[in-house]
């Protein structure tokens, strides 16, 4: 709807009343069928994130054409309404909770006790990053002003096999798609510093790899790891890791 109001001219649509009354129509009943936004399987909730970006996108756009009305409240009343029914759809309540912190609606003490729960011990890593990936579809910039997510999807990583890491690679890729350049090199400097690593010398380079490669690479990985378990290779290894770095004490 909002492409055709503004591409009205260029199609030659010139009842611009009807339209622009079709756009205050549509609003309300997208309100009404939020409530909807927790049912059907893996593939209908996809649709539904898509249908509640786009709304937003609506809200956001709606002042624009006429100043006299502003649905944001009614907005964000009615993402409230919805606070306990997400539960079982963490992709739409991370979405839902990030709107709702944009909106000022929840604070980041509250934001951040949702994270805690959500990435706490005994919780379903599956669960924890469809949240994250909600958040990071409709908020990618709260990645960086709350590192408490990325600090919680680090030690989630950090307890999982790459079998598993691969299942959820594309997710995570995807997710960390929606950051622009400037929030790329602030969450790299982010995590460089977390680790120790001297920023003076860290260097970003954009390469671009297609989920597919990525997932090759890994799952490359794997079978050479495998394989030199499997040929008792790993202790070999290790002591010429321990004999490189006597050599560098040494040199030093």
């Amino acid at each position: 709807m909002i492409h055709l109001w503004r591409g009205r001219q260029y199609l030659d649509i010139t009842d611009e009343l009807t339209l622009e009354n079709r756009l205050h129509q549509v609003i309300p009943q997208a309100f009404f069928c939020l409530e909807q936004l927790a049912q059907g399987d893996e593939q209908q909730q996809e649709s539904n994130l898509q249908a509640l970006l786009s709304l937003r996108e609506l809200i956001e756009f709606m002042p624009s054409l006429d100043h006299q009305y502003d649905y944001k409240s009614d907005f964000y009343q009615q993402l409230n309404r919805l606070d306990g029914q997400l539960d079982t759809v963490p992709l739409l309540k991370g979405a839902v909770d990030a709107l709702r912190y944009l909106g000022s609606y929840i604070d980041e003490k509250t934001l951040a006790a949702v994270l805690n729960a959500t990435f706490s011990t005994g919780s379903s890593p599956e669960h924890a990053i469809g949240y994250f990936v909600g958040i990071m579809r409709t908020a990618p910039e709260l990645v960086i002003r709350l590192p408490l997510l990325v600090n919680h999807l680090n030690s989630l990583l950090q307890q999982w096999d790459e079998e598993r890491f691969i299942q959820i690679l594309p997710d995570l890729r995807f997710a960390f798609s929606q950051l622009n350049p400037k929030q790329n090199a602030e969450l790299a400097q982010y995590i460089a510093n977390d680790i120790g690593l001297d920023t003076q010398a860290l260097s970003l380079w954009q390469s671009e790899f297609s989920a597919k490669q990525m997932l090759e690479a890994t799952k490359l990985n794997q079978k050479l790891q495998q394989r030199i378990k499997t040929q008792g290779m790993i202790s070999w290894f290790e002591a010429k890791k321990t004999e490189k770095g006597d050599h560098s004490h040494g040199e030093a």
